[in-house]
């Protein structure tokens, strides 16, 4: 793994370490923090007590016991500040943070354009596909500059699942 140093937005940097010139580069979240209204704590509150009077009613205490877990792990889990990550694109590859994915690794990516973010993923021949928020950068750039390197995949849409959790502003 060659370590990626800290860089600047969209500038072109040479890592004195590594002699890694980033032709892009950014920081940005893990994930978007959503907006939540004072109505979506009113009617998650709502649902999950009534979950939990339920379970207590029918006497199943584990599903009330889980239901709880779940609210702490919930609460715990979003007061945690999000990791930031640094992304950089060079001739060599695709960093993040001190991570170097090689350009023969990675397959194609597509970019998710949605009202309020733009995220980036990029498809891995093996192992986890990458995806990151684009933040502080064009993304028509970061396109321009992956397609370089990478075919673009059109055809790619947001996953059911992911479309869900960005619904329910999980």
């Amino acid at each position: 793994m060659e370590k990626m140093p800290f860089f600047v937005y969209n500038k072109r940097i040479l890592d004195t370490q590594t002699h890694t010139e980033f032709l892009l580069s950014w920081e940005a979240p893990a994930r978007k923090d959503p907006k939540r209204s004072r109505t979506w704590y009113i009617t998650v509150g709502a649902l999950s007590i009534s979950a939990i009077v339920y379970a207590l009613i029918t006497g199943s205490y584990a599903l009330a016991i889980e239901m709880i877990a779940l609210i702490a792990v919930f609460v715990l889990f979003h007061r945690l500040p999000y990791h930031r990550y640094r992304v950089g694109v060079s001739q060599n590859g695709f960093y993040l943070d001190e991570t170097m994915h090689a350009w023969s690794d990675l397959k194609n990516f597509w970019i998710l354009q949605g009202a309020d973010m733009n995220e980036l993923h990029i498809d891995v021949k093996r192992g986890r596909d990458v995806r990151i928020l684009i933040e502080g950068v064009d993304p028509i750039a970061v396109r321009d500059t992956l397609l370089g390197f990478l075919p673009q995949d059109p055809t790619k849409r947001e996953k059911l699942l992911d479309y869900i959790i960005r619904f329910c502003k999980l």
